[in-house]
């Protein structure tokens, strides 16, 4: 997987096995903590963050975080956060964000690799929406 990432790129960027992002999924109220799952642009959501290989195919996906919880937060709350360093390989491989996911051993935050954001941001758009109704 490491290697069809690295065919992607044009720079020295080895050992990427995924991508991770997060969108805001609209649900109806809540009858439990509504403002919970308020979203500042007037709908009720939920952070749907997931993993994406470079053939578009989910490794990993968690959802039901609220609204208001900020993603870095989400991720953090998520079974890949505690799983992640073993099943990269304890670091030897990454998984590439944005500059919202915290940098660890295994996560490389994309902001600190401008070269290859714009490159990047095309596989990445073309995997899953920013947005889901």
């Amino acid at each position: 997987m490491a290697q069809v990432f690295y065919a992607m790129g044009q720079h020295d960027f080895p050992n990427i096995i995924g991508a991770i992002d997060s969108c805001h999924v609209h649900v109806s109220q809540p009858l439990q903590q509504p403002t919970a799952f308020y979203k500042c642009k007037r709908f009720h959501s939920i952070i749907l963050q997931a993993v994406c290989a470079p053939d578009c195919m989910f490794t990993d996906v968690s959802v039901g975080c609220p609204d208001c919880c900020h993603d870095s937060r989400a991720f953090q709350k998520s079974n890949l956060y505690d799983t992640g360093l073993a099943r990269c390989g304890m670091g030897e491989c990454h998984i590439i964000c944005n500059g919202v996911y915290p940098l660890k051993r295994w996560v490389m935050t994309l902001s600190r690799y401008r070269q290859f954001i714009s490159r990047s941001a095309k596989v990445l758009s073309h995997c899953q929406p920013r947005q889901v109704s």
